[in-house]
C-alpha cells in the first residue's frame, strides 16, 4: 500500500493558534520572458499545521529542534482511537497491558476536522497518563489536535508532564483517512526541519503500512 499522508495542509487557510502568526505563501518572482523561475516566500509560525514541539518550547533550557534525536521520528507506530465524547484521554483508552505499545503512539480523537476553525475545547490527557505511557515505552506522542493542552492554558501542565516523562510531542496530525486502522502497526516518518535554535518545526508526517492492514470487525 502507498504511504498515507497524515500532515495537515499548510496554506493561508491554515487555522493559526489564537494570536499566532498566520500562514502566508506568495511568489516573489514569477516566470516571465525576463525571469526564468518561480520563487516563493513562506511566512508562518513554527507551530503551523502539523508540527513537532521541541522541549525548548515549554522549558527554558530544553532541547531545540536541531538538537533532537531524529530516530524518534522514524519507526514503528500505532494509532489508538479515542471515543468522540471523551473529555479526557485515560489509560482505559489504551490497548490493555501487557499488550505492548510502540515507541510512537498516535491518538485519533476526530475532534478537529481538517479545514475547520481552530477549536476552543477538545480532549486532553488525564493527569498521570504521561507517566503510564512512559512505563509502556512511548517516546513520541502524536495527536490530531492543535495542542496537548487547551488553548487558554497558562501553565501547560500536560506539556510539562510529557517532558518529565521524556516524551516528545507531535501535534495537529490528520488521522482521518479511512485507510488508517487502530492498533495496527505502521512505520511513521515525521521529520522536523533543521531549524537552528527553534522551538518547533512544521513537519510532513506519513504512515507506511508494515503489511496490508485488516479492517476491524464490525
Amino acid at each position: 500500500m502507498a504511504p498515507i499522508d497524515i500532515s495537515r495542509p499548510l496554506s493561508a487557510a491554515t487555522a493559526p493558534f489564537p494570536g499566532d502568526t498566520p500562514t502566508d505563501f506568495a511568489l516573489t518572482s514569477s516566470l516571465s520572458p525576463t525571469c526564468p523561475v518561480n520563487v516563493g516566500r513562506l511566512t508562518c509560525s513554527t507551530h503551523a499545521a502539523t508540527h513537532i514541539d521541541a522541549p525548548f518550547h515549554y522549558l527554558p533550557t530544553g532541547q531545540t529542534i536541531d538538537q533532537l534525536d531524529l530516530s524518534l521520528f522514524l519507526g514503528p507506530a500505532i494509532v489508538v482511537d479515542i471515543p468522540p465524547s471523551s473529555a479526557h484521554i485515560t489509560p482505559d483508552h489504551l490497548p490493555p497491558s501487557p499488550a505492548p505499545l510502540t515507541p510512537r503512539l498516535l491518538l485519533r480523537t476526530r475532534a478537529w476536522p481538517v479545514h475547520s476553525a481552530f477549536p476552543t475545547t477538545f480532549p486532553t490527557l488525564a493527569p498521570g497518563l504521561a507517566a503510564t505511557l512512559a512505563t509502556r515505552g512511548v517516546r513520541l506522542l502524536g495527536i490530531d489536535l492543535p495542542s496537548v493542552d487547551l488553548p487558554d492554558s497558562k501553565t501547560l501542565p500536560i506539556h510539562l508532564e510529557l517532558a518529565h516523562a521524556n516524551i516528545l510531542i507531535l501535534e495537529s496530525l490528520d488521522l482521518s483517512s479511512p485507510l488508517i486502522f487502530p492498533n495496527t502497526p505502521y512505520h511513521l516518518t515525521a521529520l522536523p526541519l533543521n531549524l537552528t535554535s527553534a522551538d518547533a518545526s512544521p513537519t510532513r508526517a506519513i504512515l507506511s503500512p508494515l503489511h496490508t492492514p485488516t479492517p476491524p470487525a464490525t
